[in-house]
């Protein structure tokens, strides 16, 4: 069994314990909880508004096909059906729970979360190639109700969402770039270097640079037939050394490096410099009155100091483990427990009928297990990172879902959607 099997099993065996750990505390918090009637309606109404808005697309999309409008415009229609429902459902649900924010800021996040949802779409795509599939999850985000009142916390939580949903996606394209193999462009160092700078980004609102460290050592055992380089001297270096030498350099360009580390190594350089960059920027912004309040607000939500925790962390205390958990899953009770009962399914079904397990997905499932360890380990804020927790969960239980669609050994899609 190779490397990589091995790995994407521990990542699959780690995830679906997690998965157990959040349905048995949610089940405990159900049962404790006085307004379970209320949590009932509302995860029902929830899915009656889903289902019938994921029915309109469909059947806009048949109507279009029916009356053979060009590929295009039906793709601006339902592009625009889907963005203006993302719009409107997160414009109501900012205006009816944010306090004190003013409608340019209300519009803007908004704008950030829209941003989000259509990121959230290409990446469901990108893995499932299902149209229906992608929409489902760009709706189950558009949707999610969100208790955060504070407009800080809630534009630090937008726009590291769309931060970490940025990367995610530019490094599915960069792990589609490396599975070519022999290409002789450089256009996955342009893509490495995009993918540090949004890392980057993402350090810069709080989301800690260990968690992006473990995540560039995974991708060295969880990737398989990656393409790779060596170093080529010009003959005009060569013509110039003794014998001796050429033979050494010849023997250099011999030598083979995995695409994938030289990207790695990009990505963690680029990331740093990227987060220094942005810190310097806003040392000079300091004399613009609005971008001083808002960076300053956003650095003060600290509960997010990982280092600080690290250093304070001794032992691991099991009741802090679950009072933390509690707290996530307070959120919305029940919500996570069908998406974890329904994970767990998938990845049973996933086991028994042998499908394989991507490079991609495994990455995803990776990010919510050190995101969530970290959460409740180190007590981090949940306001912050509850809700990109919520939307890996989401991409996880439609990824897995799409892996049923595909044949095992010729990858032939089984569904048509």
């Amino acid at each position: 069994m190779s490397i990589s099997k091995i790995s994407r099993g521990l990542v699959v065996a780690v995830f679906a314990a997690l998965m157990i750990l959040l349905i048995v505390t949610d089940l405990r918090l159900l049962f404790s909880d006085f307004t379970l009637k209320y949590n009932i309606i509302s995860k029902i109404v929830y899915v009656v508004v889903l289902l019938g808005l994921i029915i309109a697309y469909a059947l806009i999309k048949e109507k279009l096909s029916k009356k053979r409008v060009k590929k295009v415009i039906s793709l601006t229609y339902r592009f625009m059906f889907l963005i203006t429902i993302t719009f409107l459902a997160k414009l109501i649900t900012i205006y009816t729970t944010v306090n004190d924010l003013s409608s340019l800021s209300t519009l803007t996040c908004a704008i950030i979360s829209v941003l989000s949802a259509v990121v959230l779409k290409k990446i469901i795509y990108n893995i499932s190639k299902s149209d229906l599939l992608s929409v489902t999850g760009m709706l189950m985000f558009a949707l999610i109700p969100s208790i955060i009142t504070d407009k800080v916390v809630y534009f630090s939580m937008a726009i590291l969402n769309l931060s970490i949903l940025l990367v995610l996606m530019y490094m599915q394209i960069l792990i589609d770039e490396l599975k070519q193999l022999r290409l002789k462009t450089k256009k996955y160092i342009v893509l490495s270097i995009i993918t540090g700078i949004l890392i980057g980004a993402t350090m810069f609102f709080n989301l800690n640079s260990v968690i992006w460290i473990i995540i560039a050592v995974s991708l060295m055992f969880v990737t398989t037939n990656l393409d790779k380089t060596h170093i080529n001297f010009s003959n005009k270096i060569i013509n110039n050394l003794r014998q001796k030498n050429k033979e050494m350099l010849y023997t250099i360009e011999r030598i083979y490096i995995n695409k994938i580390f030289i990207s790695i190594i990009i990505m963690l350089v680029f990331s740093y410099f990227s987060y220094i960059f942005l810190n310097f920027a806003v040392l000079k912004a300091y004399n613009i009155p609005v971008v001083t309040n808002v960076i300053s607000s956003i650095k003060e939500v600290d509960g997010n100091n990982v280092i600080n925790n690290i250093k304070e962390f001794k032992t691991i205390d099991v009741s802090n483990i679950i009072n933390n958990t509690k707290s996530f899953l307070s959120n919305s009770k029940g919500y996570y427990l069908v998406l974890s009962i329904y994970i767990i399914f998938i990845e049973m079904l996933t086991v028994c009928l042998r499908r394989r397990y991507d490079t991609k997905s495994t990455i995803i499932k990776i990010l919510f297990i050190l995101i969530f360890s970290f959460t409740v380990l180190f007590g981090l804020d949940i306001s912050i990172y509850g809700s990109i927790l919520t939307v890996l969960l989401i991409l996880i239980s439609i990824i897995n879902t799409s892996n049923l669609y595909l044949n095992r050994d010729e990858r032939i899609k089984l569904l048509n959607s």
